[in-house]
């Protein structure tokens, strides 16, 4: 400790440096851990499920994720100047893993075409074939169409409010549906997203039969 404060005097730009990381990593990890440990908010986020307490997919439903993947998850901010966890750095997270917000509130139609349980966070992440009216909002604004077969909109159900989504149990795979949420670009995973979603509807169910 002694060695430690003699360096820090014979080099004070160095030591102030690295007194104030030390300290914003300590900030920034209890603000995440904050967060973290919040339990997201009670809402009504769909219908109540028509199979309880059976399901019509194969979701892992008591899989919760991984605590590092939710706890890093913490860090991710929404835009150059969401000022959370990560405190001086988030231009620099954001610019690489954050979520570019377009619209607070989007409601889509589309059919599922996958759907699963994410391993590293818990979240329920589906994602939809989109019809004709609604391909718009598989591509960034002002992004350049080039014609391919980019037509699907990836929709995440957030792990602390799937409790608000009694319908992931009926959910299955052909389904048409309606969600609303949160429309974004994520920029760790270079796609559209609706996260989190705040309603999920079944408008009309696939082949799929209840087991």
């Amino acid at each position: 400790m002694r060695r430690l404060l003699r360096w820090l005097k014979q080099r004070p730009l160095k030591g102030g440096l690295l007194v104030f990381l030390g300290l914003h990593l300590v900030v920034s990890c209890v603000w995440a851990l904050m967060k973290y440990n919040r339990s997201g908010p009670d809402f009504v986020g769909s219908p109540p499920s028509k199979y309880y307490p059976r399901q019509r997919n194969d979701l892992d439903l008591k899989h919760r994720g991984r605590w590092w993947g939710k706890f890093g998850k913490q860090f991710r901010p929404s835009g150059y100047w969401d000022i959370g966890p990560a405190g001086v750095f988030t231009p620099v997270v954001h610019h690489l893993s954050g979520w570019d917000v377009f619209k607070s509130d989007l409601c889509v139609e589309g059919t599922i075409a996958s759907l699963g349980v994410s391993d590293d966070d818990g979240d329920i992440v589906f994602t939809m074939n989109l019809p004709a009216e609604y391909e718009k909002y598989a591509w960034r604004p002002r992004e350049p169409f080039d014609g391919s077969v980019q037509k699907r909109l990836i929709v995440e159900i957030d792990e602390p409010i799937r409790k608000n989504f009694p319908v992931a149990y009926d959910l299955s795979m052909g389904d048409l549906v309606r969600v609303c949420g949160r429309w974004v670009y994520d920029r760790g995973h270079s796609h559209c997203e609706i996260h989190p979603a705040r309603w999920v509807e079944i408008l009309k169910e696939g082949p799929a039969p209840p087991p």
